[in-house]
C-alpha cells in the first residue's frame, strides 16, 4: 500500500479542486487561496507521484491520459470524508460560540434567548461579551454581533438593525422638559461610545448653539441607560438598547425626535466559510426576532426635527 504520509492534504485538495473546476482561478476561489498557491500545491503532488497530472489548454487545465480514474477516485474520497465528518457532527452536541457587544447582550439578546431555546433546545450558545475588533475564526468564534458601519474585513455581514438616536429619561423628568432649552437645567448623561453624540442630536434639531454644561460621563452606553433609569439625568439611547425599559415604563422619551446614527448592529461570520446548521438557525431566529421587535418600536419617535429658540 502506498505510504500516504508523504502527501500533504492541502496538495491533494488543490489537485481535486483543479480537476473539478479546470482553472486555477476557480480552484483558488473554492479553497480561498491564490492561483499561485494552487499551482505550487499541484506541482508538489506531481513531484511526489513522479507523474504529470494536468496539461494546459486554451480554456484552462485538463487531466492527462491515464489520470482521469485517479482524479475521480480522489474526488470520491474527499466526498466520503466530508460526509463522514458531517455524520459525526450530527451526533455531537450542537454549540455556537458567540462574541457579542456587551450592551446588546444585556439589553436585548439575553432577555430574548429563552425564545431561541424554545425553538432550538438542542443548541447551546456560549456567549462572550466583548466589543473588541476580532478575527472571528482565529479566536475560535462561530459568529459575532458588533455595532458599527459594517466595514470589518474577513467577514460576511448581515445587518440586524439600523439604529436611531433619541433622548430618554426617568418619567419624573417629564414636567421639567417642556422645550430643548430645559436641557440646560438638568444633568446630561454622556458616553464616549460611538453613536452616543449629543451634538449630533442637537444639530439635527436646530439647537447646535445649545451649550450643555451639567454633564455626567460614563464609560459605556449600558451604564448611561442605567443612570437614566435611576433618575440621574437625560441620556441618549437607541432602539435595541432602550426598548424594554421604555415599554416597562422605566424610561420615557421626553422629546419626539430621533436621528439616524449611521451605525447598525451586524451579525458577522467568517468569510468563505459555509455556515453550520446551528449558526444558520441562530441567524434565522435573530432575523425573525427583529421582525417582531420592529412592531414594538412604535413607542420610539421617527426621525423628525424639533425647533429650538437658540
Amino acid at each position: 500500500m502506498e505510504n500516504l504520509s508523504k502527501y500533504h492534504l492541502n496538495g491533494l485538495r488543490a489537485v481535486d479542486a483543479l480537476a473539478r473546476h479546470g482553472t486555477l482561478a476557480a480552484a483558488a476561489n473554492e479553497l480561498c487561496i491564490s492561483p499561485g498557491a494552487i499551482s505550487k500545491h499541484v506541482l508538489g503532488v506531481e513531484q511526489k507521484i513522479g507523474k504529470k497530472l494536468f496539461s494546459r489548454t486554451a480554456s484552462g487545465f485538463k487531466a492527462v491520459e491515464n489520470v482521469e480514474e485517479f482524479l475521480i477516485e480522489l474526488t470520491r474520497g474527499f466526498r466520503f470524508l466530508s460526509n463522514s465528518l458531517e455524520q459525526l457532527k450530527e451526533h455531537a452536541p450542537k454549540q455556537i460560540r458567540l462574541s457579542v457587544a456587551p450592551a446588546f447582550a444585556k439589553s436585548w439578546l439575553i432577555p430574548r434567548l429563552t425564545n431561541f431555546y424554545r425553538r432550538h433546545p438542542e443548541i447551546v450558545i456560549s456567549l462572550d461579551a466583548s466589543r473588541d475588533i476580532i478575527d472571528i475564526s482565529h479566536h475560535g468564534y462561530d459568529c459575532a454581533i458588533r455595532f458599527g458601519k459594517g466595514n470589518w474585513r474577513g467577514t460576511e455581514r448581515t445587518r440586524i438593525m439600523d439604529q436611531l438616536l433619541f433622548p430618554v429619561c426617568n418619567p419624573h423628568f417629564v414636567p421639567l422638559l417642556r422645550s430643548l432649552e430645559d436641557l440646560l437645567n438638568v444633568n446630561i448623561i454622556t458616553s464616549e461610545s460611538i453613536g452616543m453624540n449629543w451634538q449630533i442630536w442637537l444639530e439635527a434639531n436646530g439647537a447646535e448653539g445649545l451649550q450643555l454644561q451639567r454633564k455626567l460621563s460614563f464609560s459605556d452606553e449600558d451604564l448611561c441607560l442605567s443612570a437614566a433609569v435611576n433618575g440621574l439625568g437625560v441620556a441618549l439611547s437607541w432602539q435595541t438598547q432602550a426598548i424594554d425599559s421604555l415599554r416597562s415604563g422605566q424610561l420615557v422619551v421626553p422629546f419626539a425626535s430621533s436621528v439616524p446614527t449611521g451605525f447598525s448592529y451586524w451579525l458577522l461570520t467568517p468569510s468563505g466559510t459555509r455556515l453550520s446548521a446551528s449558526v444558520q438557525a441562530f441567524k434565522e431566529w435573530l432575523e425573525d426576532e427583529m421582525v417582531i421587535c420592529r412592531g414594538l418600536f412604535d413607542i420610539i419617535p421617527p426621525p423628525t426635527n424639533l425647533h429650538s429658540e437658540v
